[in-house]
Protein backbone atom coordinates (compact mmCIF):
# COMPACT_ATOMS: atom_id res chain seq x y z
CA UNK A 1 0.00 0.00 0.00
CA UNK A 2 3.07 1.91 0.74
CA UNK A 3 4.65 1.62 -2.75
CA UNK A 4 0.81 2.33 -4.35
CA UNK A 5 0.83 5.80 -2.57
CA UNK A 6 4.44 6.80 -3.53
CA UNK A 7 3.88 6.19 -7.11
CA UNK A 8 0.48 8.29 -6.99
CA UNK A 9 2.74 11.12 -5.59
CA UNK A 10 5.29 11.19 -8.03
CA UNK A 11 2.69 10.98 -10.61
CA UNK A 12 0.79 13.85 -9.47
CA UNK A 13 4.02 15.48 -9.22
CA UNK A 14 4.95 15.03 -13.12
CA UNK A 15 1.33 16.09 -13.96
CA UNK A 16 1.65 19.26 -11.41
CA UNK A 17 5.24 19.93 -13.66
CA UNK A 18 3.82 19.03 -16.63
CA UNK A 19 0.70 21.56 -16.36
CA UNK A 20 3.50 24.63 -15.27
CA UNK A 21 5.78 23.74 -18.36
CA UNK A 22 2.84 24.01 -20.95
CA UNK A 23 1.30 27.21 -18.88
CA UNK A 24 4.85 28.64 -19.45
CA UNK A 25 4.98 27.69 -22.87
CA UNK A 26 1.15 29.32 -23.42
CA UNK A 27 1.98 32.60 -21.88
CA UNK A 28 6.01 32.80 -23.20
CA UNK A 29 5.64 31.48 -26.86
CA UNK A 30 3.16 34.15 -28.03
CA UNK A 31 5.88 36.79 -26.81
CA UNK A 32 8.47 35.38 -28.57
CA UNK A 33 6.68 35.33 -31.89
CA UNK A 34 6.04 39.42 -31.84
CA UNK A 35 10.03 39.21 -32.75
CA UNK A 36 10.30 36.32 -35.66
CA UNK A 37 8.00 36.16 -38.55
CA UNK A 38 7.58 34.10 -41.47
CA UNK A 39 6.11 34.39 -44.54
CA UNK A 40 5.54 35.27 -48.43
CA UNK A 41 7.02 38.42 -50.86
CA UNK A 42 5.59 38.60 -54.07
CA UNK A 43 5.52 41.37 -56.85
CA UNK A 44 6.38 43.05 -60.00
CA UNK A 45 9.62 43.98 -61.45
CA UNK A 46 10.09 47.26 -63.44
CA UNK A 47 13.19 46.42 -65.11
CA UNK A 48 14.57 43.87 -67.41
CA UNK A 49 17.57 41.82 -65.46
CA UNK A 50 20.22 42.16 -68.12
CA UNK A 51 20.03 44.94 -71.25
CA UNK A 52 22.52 45.66 -74.28
CA UNK A 53 21.76 47.23 -77.69
CA UNK A 54 20.01 44.28 -79.59
CA UNK A 55 20.03 41.66 -76.39
CA UNK A 56 17.78 41.35 -73.70
CA UNK A 57 17.04 39.06 -71.05
CA UNK A 58 13.81 39.76 -69.62
CA UNK A 59 11.77 38.09 -67.09
CA UNK A 60 8.00 37.29 -66.46
CA UNK A 61 5.86 39.93 -64.62
CA UNK A 62 6.50 38.37 -61.13
CA UNK A 63 8.74 37.56 -58.64
CA UNK A 64 8.10 35.89 -55.42
CA UNK A 65 9.41 34.04 -53.19
CA UNK A 66 9.29 33.11 -48.72
CA UNK A 67 10.92 35.68 -46.19
CA UNK A 68 11.63 35.66 -42.65
CA UNK A 69 12.13 38.47 -40.39
CA UNK A 70 13.61 39.50 -36.83
CA UNK A 71 11.95 42.28 -35.00
CA UNK A 72 14.22 44.05 -32.98
CA UNK A 73 13.10 46.74 -30.35
CA UNK A 74 13.29 50.60 -30.79
CA UNK A 75 12.10 49.61 -34.60
CA UNK A 76 15.16 48.20 -35.92
CA UNK A 77 14.24 44.61 -37.53
CA UNK A 78 16.73 42.12 -39.83
CA UNK A 79 14.97 40.43 -43.47
CA UNK A 80 15.88 37.57 -45.11
CA UNK A 81 13.95 36.86 -48.37
CA UNK A 82 14.74 34.82 -51.15
CA UNK A 83 13.10 35.88 -54.39
CA UNK A 84 12.44 33.53 -57.47
CA UNK A 85 11.66 34.72 -60.96
CA UNK A 86 12.23 32.68 -64.52
CA UNK A 87 14.44 34.87 -66.78
CA UNK A 88 14.32 34.91 -70.73
CA UNK A 89 17.27 34.96 -72.37
CA UNK A 90 18.43 37.08 -75.69
CA UNK A 91 18.07 33.66 -77.32
CA UNK A 92 14.49 32.84 -75.48
CA UNK A 93 16.03 29.75 -73.59
CA UNK A 94 14.63 30.36 -69.97
CA UNK A 95 16.31 29.99 -67.00
CA UNK A 96 15.69 30.22 -63.30
CA UNK A 97 16.89 33.66 -60.74
CA UNK A 98 17.14 33.59 -57.77
CA UNK A 99 17.99 36.54 -55.53
CA UNK A 100 18.89 36.91 -52.10
CA UNK A 101 18.25 40.49 -50.06
CA UNK A 102 19.51 40.92 -46.75
CA UNK A 103 18.24 43.91 -45.26
CA UNK A 104 18.21 45.84 -41.69
CA UNK A 105 14.64 47.22 -41.33
CA UNK A 106 13.64 50.38 -39.20
CA UNK A 107 10.49 51.37 -38.57
CA UNK A 108 9.11 54.67 -37.99
CA UNK A 109 6.02 55.25 -35.50
CA UNK A 110 3.55 53.07 -33.96
CA UNK A 111 -0.04 52.02 -34.45
CA UNK A 112 -1.15 50.06 -36.94
CA UNK A 113 -0.02 51.40 -40.20
CA UNK A 114 3.70 51.90 -39.92
CA UNK A 115 6.29 53.65 -42.52
CA UNK A 116 9.68 51.76 -42.55
CA UNK A 117 12.79 52.61 -44.43
CA UNK A 118 15.61 49.18 -45.52
CA UNK A 119 18.86 49.03 -46.59
CA UNK A 120 21.37 45.58 -47.27
CA UNK A 121 23.31 43.81 -49.52
CA UNK A 122 21.64 41.26 -52.46
CA UNK A 123 23.03 38.23 -54.00
CA UNK A 124 21.64 37.10 -57.43
CA UNK A 125 22.08 33.51 -59.00
CA UNK A 126 21.57 34.10 -62.74
CA UNK A 127 21.99 31.74 -65.64
CA UNK A 128 21.66 34.15 -67.96
CA UNK A 129 24.82 36.04 -66.54
CA UNK A 130 27.12 33.15 -67.06
CA UNK A 131 26.32 33.93 -70.53
CA UNK A 132 27.76 37.56 -70.35
CA UNK A 133 30.29 37.18 -67.32
CA UNK A 134 32.67 34.09 -68.30
CA UNK A 135 31.19 31.14 -66.69
CA UNK A 136 29.90 33.29 -63.18
CA UNK A 137 26.57 33.94 -62.46
CA UNK A 138 26.54 35.33 -59.17
CA UNK A 139 26.38 38.69 -59.16
CA UNK A 140 26.17 41.18 -56.14
CA UNK A 141 25.22 44.70 -54.67
CA UNK A 142 23.07 47.09 -52.40
CA UNK A 143 19.51 47.63 -51.94
CA UNK A 144 17.68 50.23 -50.67
CA UNK A 145 13.36 50.50 -49.90
CA UNK A 146 10.68 52.64 -48.61
CA UNK A 147 7.34 50.71 -47.53
CA UNK A 148 4.11 50.42 -45.07
CA UNK A 149 3.36 47.82 -43.13
CA UNK A 150 -0.48 46.90 -41.51
CA UNK A 151 -0.71 44.84 -38.91
CA UNK A 152 -2.57 43.03 -36.20
CA UNK A 153 -1.56 40.86 -33.90
CA UNK A 154 -1.17 37.62 -35.68
CA UNK A 155 -1.06 38.83 -39.26
CA UNK A 156 1.18 41.62 -41.08
CA UNK A 157 0.74 43.00 -44.95
CA UNK A 158 3.54 45.02 -46.08
CA UNK A 159 3.66 46.98 -49.41
CA UNK A 160 7.26 48.01 -50.68
CA UNK A 161 9.22 49.80 -53.31
CA UNK A 162 12.62 48.36 -53.67
CA UNK A 163 15.81 49.39 -55.90
CA UNK A 164 18.93 47.16 -56.12
CA UNK A 165 22.27 48.61 -57.69
CA UNK A 166 24.30 45.87 -58.60
CA UNK A 167 28.14 45.80 -58.61
CA UNK A 168 29.27 43.55 -61.84
CA UNK A 169 29.96 45.72 -64.18
CA UNK A 170 29.70 43.44 -67.26
CA UNK A 171 29.81 46.63 -69.48
CA UNK A 172 33.64 45.97 -69.11
CA UNK A 173 33.22 42.93 -71.61
CA UNK A 174 32.79 44.74 -74.59
CA UNK A 175 29.10 44.00 -74.29
CA UNK A 176 27.67 47.21 -74.08
CA UNK A 177 24.94 45.60 -70.89
CA UNK A 178 23.49 48.97 -69.29
CA UNK A 179 21.34 47.21 -66.87
CA UNK A 180 22.48 47.33 -63.18
CA UNK A 181 19.93 49.26 -61.79
CA UNK A 182 16.96 46.83 -60.74
CA UNK A 183 13.55 48.46 -59.31
CA UNK A 184 10.49 46.38 -58.09
CA UNK A 185 7.26 47.19 -56.27
CA UNK A 186 6.55 44.13 -53.70
CA UNK A 187 3.92 42.82 -51.53
CA UNK A 188 3.96 40.65 -48.42
CA UNK A 189 2.92 38.42 -45.52
CA UNK A 190 3.82 37.58 -42.43
CA UNK A 191 2.87 35.58 -39.50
Amino acid sequence: MLVTASVIHRSSEHMHITRLVVLFLLLVLPGMSQGFRVGVKGGVPFTDVVQSEGLRASSPNYVVGPAVELRLPFGLGMEADALYRRVRGPDGDTSSAWEFPIVAKYRMGGGPAQPFALGGLSFNRNEVLRVFQDGSDVASGWVAGLGLEFGVPVIHFTTEGRYTRWFSDIRSQGLGLDNRNQFEILLGITF
